[in-house]
Order: structure tokens, then C-alpha cells, then sequence
């Protein structure tokens, strides 16, 4: 029993070595001659060897390409008993890194069983032609995939680049495409393109985050909160000197108006009505003798009919009409937002008080102003 195990054992493996020797005979058709030139193209069934510069581990496609043929070739090695991971390879003359026909001699111990502990035989060499082919995309890497730049620095896309090739020795064409505003606070992306001249291209993502510093934030912020407390205080001056000034309406002694005697006033009552006081007080102060404009609240009306500018506005000299009261403003103030009227019919007499220059004054509204032609 054990004699015959013996023989087919001894039979299997000088059947494995002529098989060998017989692949590498016939392997040698396959071989290229020194003088054939280097882009000679090879069928498939010559037993070339197409791998990748992209492939991480070129030694593992290559072994398996050659076992492969070798049980193609052999039909005493049966693919399914072979361990490919376990079995071993030695490579001479092989470079990744250089494109096109290399001619590569192999050397293979074959592994069988799960574990690889059985060898089916010796370790053989071949001398296979290998074409390594070109990346098909250029690499490109940035620094880092995410950065922070302060609010008005100078931006330079191109200074967080780390890496860019192309495997043919040709360096790619580089795009950058992502508008940034560097003076505005926020989140951006930037793409970077790598085009080699083949038309294939890779692209790398930046996220590019601008942010003001912290010193120059807390010193914004200091000077806002300063205008802010300025214009509160500014703001709260006026709206004391306005109230000082609405509280501090006094009457005064009425113009005798002896010297104005026969100079046309339409109006009767004297000081007792705002009318005859509005238009006195407009010829007294600039000599014109305004028509006839009828009741207080019609005033606006008839002077536009006369001719005269009308507006929101007021000026000194015109007139300001209310609901239904006339007076003439003396005054303006600094900030347009009060005015000084002279008027009669206030209570029955003359009167000179600050009022608001666009709510009116106390129960009327405020129509507009007359301005008076001189």
C-alpha cells in the first residue's frame, strides 16, 4: 500500500516537472526578441500580461495571471486545487513604474490546501511579457480637505496644493473653479481639476470656512457698542430738549398792530383769530399781502390755486396750516423737527410757543406749509 502511494506520488511529480518544462517551451514564442520594437502590439493569447499603474499590488495581479495561463496550458494543474493567495512569486526585472513592454522573469512556487502547506512542486521560472499601462487619471491630494483663513487675508488657492502628477512624466493641467469672498464671513468649496493631456482628469474638494478674528471682533463690537450708547444719548438730548421746549409754551404780549393800520387784512377779530393773526404776521414780516384764503382749513387749497408752493417741509416765513388753525413760523430747529409759530386765536389771543414740525400741534394735525413769495 504505501509502495503504490509512493509511485503515483513520484509518478504526479515528474508529471508536474514535464508539464513545467512543457509550459516553458511553449512559453517561449511568447517571449520578445530583443530587436522587436517596444509598442509592438501582442494578442491576448500570447500570454501577455495587461497591469495597471493603479493597481496597489501589482505582484498579486501578475501572479495570478501566470498560474492562471499555467493551468490554462496544463491540464494536469487544476485551478480549483491551487491555493493562489498562499503560493509565492519572485519577480526580475520588473517595474511598476515604467510604461509600456517589459519582459519579466517569474518565479512561482505553488501552494495547495486552504492553508498553503502542501507544494505541488518545485518552484519554476518563466520569462513573461508584462505591459504596464498608464494611469488613467492624474493624482492630485490637497494639504488638508478643510481650511480656516481670516477675514481679509490674501487668498491663494494654489498654496494648498500637496500633491499633483501625472504618470506619463507630463505635468497635468490644473483648474480651480469656487468663488470666495475674503471680506465675508462664511463657508466656501473650492475644486481643484487635474487634466493630463489625454483628456483624463481627477478632482480634490477644499472647504475653506473665512473667519474674523477674535480681536478684530471684540474691537468691532466695542466700537458699535460705543455708537450705539453715543445715539441713544444723542437721542435722548433731543427728545429732552424737545419736551423742554413743548413745556415751556408761554404767551406773549400781542404787536399793538397801531402801525399796520389800514394795510388790507381781509380777516376780522384781530389776535382773537388765527386767520387775521396769520396774515398779519406774514406782511409784517415780509410785506406781502396775502389774499383772501377763507377759513383756516382752506388755506392750503387757495394758495395752491394762487400760485403758491406748498409743502411738508418747513421754513421760516411760511405759513403752517392745521386742521383748522393757521399760524407763522418764526423758527426752525437744528434738527427740522420743531418749529417756533407766532399765531393768533390761541385761547382767544396772541400766542408763541415750540410745536412739532410734522404731527401739528395738541388735537389738529398738521396740513403742510405755505411758502411765502416775497
Amino acid at each position: 500500500m504505501w509502495f503504490e502511494q509512493k509511485k503515483n506520488r513520484h509518478s504526479f511529480m515528474m508529471g508536474g516537472i514535464c508539464a513545467l518544462m512543457l509550459f516553458a517551451g511553449t512559453r517561449t514564442g511568447s517571449v520578445l526578441a530583443a530587436e522587436e520594437p517596444a509598442d509592438e502590439f501582442l494578442p491576448t493569447d500570447s500570454g501577455l500580461v495587461e497591469i495597471s499603474q493603479q493597481e496597489a499590488d501589482p505582484l498579486s495581479v501578475l501572479k495570478r495571471a501566470v498560474i492562471e495561463i499555467k493551468a490554462d496550458m496544463d491540464d494536469t494543474v487544476i485551478l480549483e486545487d491551487i491555493n493562489i493567495d498562499a503560493s509565492r512569486i519572485e519577480t526580475f526585472g520588473f517595474d511598476r513604474n515604467q510604461t509600456g513592454l517589459q519582459n519579466v522573469t517569474v518565479r512561482i512556487s505553488l501552494s495547495q490546501g486552504e492553508n498553503g502547506i502542501s507544494e505541488l512542486c518545485s518552484s519554476f521560472e518563466e520569462t513573461v511579457p508584462v505591459r504596464m499601462v498608464k494611469s488613467s487619471a492624474p493624482t492630485i491630494r490637497l494639504k488638508s480637505d478643510t481650511v480656516v483663513v481670516n477675514n481679509g487675508d490674501i487668498w491663494n488657492a494654489a498654496s494648498y496644493l500637496a500633491y499633483i502628477n501625472d504618470d506619463s512624466g507630463i505635468l497635468p493641467a490644473l483648474k480651480i473653479s469656487g468663488d470666495i469672498d475674503i471680506t465675508k464671513d462664511g463657508d466656501y468649496t473650492v475644486t481643484y481639476t487635474a487634466v493630463d493631456t489625454e483628456g483624463g482628469s481627477s478632482t480634490a474638494v477644499l472647504n475653506v470656512l473665512v473667519r474674523t478674528h477674535e480681536e478684530v471682533i471684540r474691537v468691532r463690537e466695542e466700537a458699535e457698542r460705543k455708537a450705539r450708547e453715543a445715539a441713544a444719548a444723542a437721542k435722548k438730548k433731543a427728545e429732552e430738549e424737545k419736551k423742554k421746549l413743548l413745556t415751556a409754551s408761554v404767551s406773549f404780549s400781542a404787536p399793538s398792530g397801531k402801525a399796520l393800520q389800514g394795510s388790507g387784512n381781509p380777516y376780522r377779530g384781530g389776535w382773537s383769530n388765527c386767520t387775521w393773526g396769520a396774515w398779519q404776521l406774514v406782511y409784517a414780516n415780509s410785506g406781502v399781502k396775502l389774499p383772501n384764503f377763507h377759513n383756516a382749513y382752506s388755506w392750503l387749497t387757495y394758495a395752491k390755486a394762487a400760485g403758491y408752493s406748498t409743502g411738508g417741509t418747513p421754513k421760516v416765513g411760511s405759513v403752517a396750516v392745521y386742521k383748522r388753525h393757521v399760524a407763522y413760523v418764526a423758527k426752525v430747529s437744528e434738527d427740522g423737527s420743531m418749529v417756533y409759530i407766532k399765531e393768533g386765536g390761541h385761547n382767544g389771543k396772541y400766542n408763541e410757543r415750540w410745536v412739532s414740525a410734522t404731527a401739528g400741534i395738541p388735537t389738529q394735525f398738521l396740513r403742510g406749509y405755505i411758502y411765502i413769495k416775497p
